[in-house]
Protein backbone atom coordinates (compact mmCIF):
# COMPACT_ATOMS: atom_id res chain seq x y z
CA UNK A 1 0.00 0.00 0.00
CA UNK A 2 1.35 3.84 -0.88
CA UNK A 3 2.41 5.82 2.03
CA UNK A 4 -0.46 7.55 3.61
CA UNK A 5 -0.79 11.35 1.79
CA UNK A 6 -0.20 9.94 -1.84
CA UNK A 7 -3.39 9.36 -4.53
CA UNK A 8 -3.30 5.82 -5.31
CA UNK A 9 -5.26 2.76 -7.14
CA UNK A 10 -5.26 -0.84 -6.27
CA UNK A 11 -6.75 -3.85 -8.22
CA UNK A 12 -7.17 -7.24 -6.88
CA UNK A 13 -8.09 -10.00 -9.27
CA UNK A 14 -9.36 -13.06 -8.49
CA UNK A 15 -9.06 -16.32 -11.54
CA UNK A 16 -12.12 -18.33 -11.50
CA UNK A 17 -11.24 -19.82 -14.65
CA UNK A 18 -9.46 -23.03 -15.55
CA UNK A 19 -6.94 -20.91 -17.46
CA UNK A 20 -3.45 -19.96 -16.48
CA UNK A 21 -3.41 -16.42 -17.44
CA UNK A 22 0.31 -14.57 -17.94
CA UNK A 23 0.74 -11.17 -18.25
CA UNK A 24 1.94 -9.56 -21.55
CA UNK A 25 1.69 -6.00 -21.27
CA UNK A 26 2.72 -4.20 -17.98
CA UNK A 27 2.60 0.31 -18.00
CA UNK A 28 2.04 2.84 -16.24
CA UNK A 29 0.07 5.23 -18.55
CA UNK A 30 0.79 8.61 -16.27
CA UNK A 31 3.33 10.96 -15.25
CA UNK A 32 4.89 10.92 -12.06
CA UNK A 33 3.49 7.44 -11.04
CA UNK A 34 4.91 4.48 -9.79
CA UNK A 35 4.06 0.56 -8.55
CA UNK A 36 3.11 0.21 -5.43
CA UNK A 37 5.64 -1.84 -4.04
CA UNK A 38 5.09 -5.40 -3.64
CA UNK A 39 1.71 -4.61 -6.43
CA UNK A 40 3.56 -4.51 -9.45
CA UNK A 41 2.70 -6.42 -12.29
CA UNK A 42 5.64 -7.45 -14.89
CA UNK A 43 5.24 -9.26 -17.84
CA UNK A 44 5.91 -13.08 -17.61
CA UNK A 45 3.87 -12.48 -14.14
CA UNK A 46 1.27 -15.46 -14.24
CA UNK A 47 -2.21 -15.62 -12.83
CA UNK A 48 -2.95 -19.25 -11.94
CA UNK A 49 -6.49 -20.66 -12.09
CA UNK A 50 -7.87 -19.77 -8.48
CA UNK A 51 -5.34 -17.64 -7.05
CA UNK A 52 -5.82 -13.84 -6.66
CA UNK A 53 -3.22 -11.22 -7.54
CA UNK A 54 -3.40 -7.29 -6.32
CA UNK A 55 -1.67 -4.57 -9.15
CA UNK A 56 -1.59 -1.23 -7.63
CA UNK A 57 0.13 2.55 -8.81
CA UNK A 58 0.32 5.52 -6.53
CA UNK A 59 1.72 9.29 -7.47
CA UNK A 60 2.57 11.86 -4.95
CA UNK A 61 2.14 14.87 -7.06
CA UNK A 62 -1.72 15.71 -5.42
CA UNK A 63 -2.87 16.88 -9.15
CA UNK A 64 -1.25 13.80 -10.51
CA UNK A 65 -3.56 10.75 -11.49
CA UNK A 66 -2.08 7.49 -11.41
CA UNK A 67 -2.94 4.73 -13.60
CA UNK A 68 -1.80 1.87 -15.21
CA UNK A 69 -2.73 -1.07 -18.02
CA UNK A 70 -2.67 -4.72 -17.79
CA UNK A 71 -2.95 -6.82 -20.46
CA UNK A 72 -3.10 -10.97 -19.83
CA UNK A 73 -3.29 -13.91 -22.34
CA UNK A 74 -4.23 -17.49 -20.88
CA UNK A 75 -3.18 -20.74 -21.66
CA UNK A 76 -6.58 -21.30 -23.71
CA UNK A 77 -6.12 -18.24 -25.86
CA UNK A 78 -8.26 -15.57 -24.31
CA UNK A 79 -7.45 -12.63 -23.68
CA UNK A 80 -8.23 -9.57 -21.20
CA UNK A 81 -7.16 -6.17 -20.96
CA UNK A 82 -7.41 -3.80 -17.45
CA UNK A 83 -7.28 0.09 -16.99
CA UNK A 84 -7.53 1.45 -13.74
CA UNK A 85 -7.04 4.78 -12.85
CA UNK A 86 -7.48 7.21 -9.81
CA UNK A 87 -8.22 10.92 -11.39
CA UNK A 88 -7.48 14.42 -9.39
CA UNK A 89 -10.92 14.91 -8.70
CA UNK A 90 -11.13 11.62 -6.37
CA UNK A 91 -12.96 9.65 -9.37
CA UNK A 92 -11.71 5.82 -9.21
CA UNK A 93 -12.18 4.04 -13.13
CA UNK A 94 -11.59 0.77 -13.69
CA UNK A 95 -12.02 -0.22 -16.98
CA UNK A 96 -12.19 -4.50 -18.38
CA UNK A 97 -11.92 -5.88 -22.00
CA UNK A 98 -11.90 -9.44 -22.54
CA UNK A 99 -12.64 -12.62 -25.17
CA UNK A 100 -16.27 -13.67 -25.78
CA UNK A 101 -15.43 -16.67 -23.77
CA UNK A 102 -14.69 -14.72 -20.07
CA UNK A 103 -17.26 -12.81 -18.01
CA UNK A 104 -16.22 -10.80 -14.98
CA UNK A 105 -17.70 -9.18 -11.93
CA UNK A 106 -16.27 -5.78 -10.73
CA UNK A 107 -17.10 -4.38 -7.21
CA UNK A 108 -16.70 -0.68 -8.14
CA UNK A 109 -13.78 1.03 -7.01
CA UNK A 110 -13.61 3.19 -3.94
CA UNK A 111 -13.09 6.85 -3.99
CA UNK A 112 -10.92 9.20 -2.21
CA UNK A 113 -7.38 9.60 -2.36
CA UNK A 114 -7.01 5.77 -1.77
CA UNK A 115 -9.03 3.79 -4.22
CA UNK A 116 -9.68 -0.36 -4.28
CA UNK A 117 -11.50 -2.43 -6.57
CA UNK A 118 -12.16 -5.98 -6.43
CA UNK A 119 -12.24 -8.40 -10.14
CA UNK A 120 -13.49 -11.82 -10.56
CA UNK A 121 -13.19 -13.58 -14.00
CA UNK A 122 -14.71 -16.87 -14.64
CA UNK A 123 -15.97 -18.53 -17.89
CA UNK A 124 -18.59 -17.39 -20.09
CA UNK A 125 -22.02 -19.57 -19.12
Amino acid sequence: MAADGTRNIQLQVTNNTSETFTVFYANIVATNCQWISGEQAKVGQMLAASASVTWGVYTTDANGSPAAEVRLKGSKGSLIGFELKNLYDDIALVSVELAASINYSLQSPSTGLQAFCKAIIAPSS
